[in-house]
């Protein structure tokens, strides 16, 4: 369960809309505890936002957190799909037969600023991890053009 787990993690966040960001992460952390209920889903939902922007933490609690409940609960078990004969699937199409809703776009809030400044954290990488998060925010994780 743990390596299909591991399998499928970023193509619930093609399907759920979320970009490859620390909150897009935490995002998705509550949807995958709501739809797989693993202990460690639940622990990082629980204890990853305490390292959060007190602006990152209220756009979790307010526009992902109640998202990824009535998503995980509505949509069809993720775990169950089999990805690899979806591949020249549709991703709306996909959405749609899974009952799955995508996650708020939250474009233009200036509580995503986290996605556009570079400047934002400090270490090894950095720099290549904001290049590819603005990337995301200008490329439109949420457009649903992705195939």
């Amino acid at each position: 369960i743990m390596l299909r787990y591991r399998q499928v993690h970023d193509f619930w966040h093609v399907l759920c809309g979320l970009p490859p960001t620390v909150v897009g992460e935490v995002a998705l952390k509550w949807f995958e505890m709501i739809q797989t209920q693993l202990p460690m889903c639940a622990l990082s939902a629980f204890v990853a936002p305490i390292g959060l922007s007190p602006g990152d933490r209220q756009v979790l609690r307010t526009h992902y957190m109640p998202w990824a409940v009535n998503a995980g609960t509505r949509a069809s078990l993720l775990m169950n799909v089999r990805y690899e004969d979806e591949l020249e699937t549709n991703v709306m199409d996909l959405r749609s037969r899974l009952s799955l809703e995508m996650a708020p776009s939250l474009s233009g809030n200036k509580d995503r600023r986290h996605h556009q400044d570079p400047q934002r954290t400090s270490g090894p990488g950095t720099r290549a991890r904001a290049d590819r998060d603005r990337r995301g925010t200008e490329e439109g994780w949420n457009d649903g053009n992705v195939r």
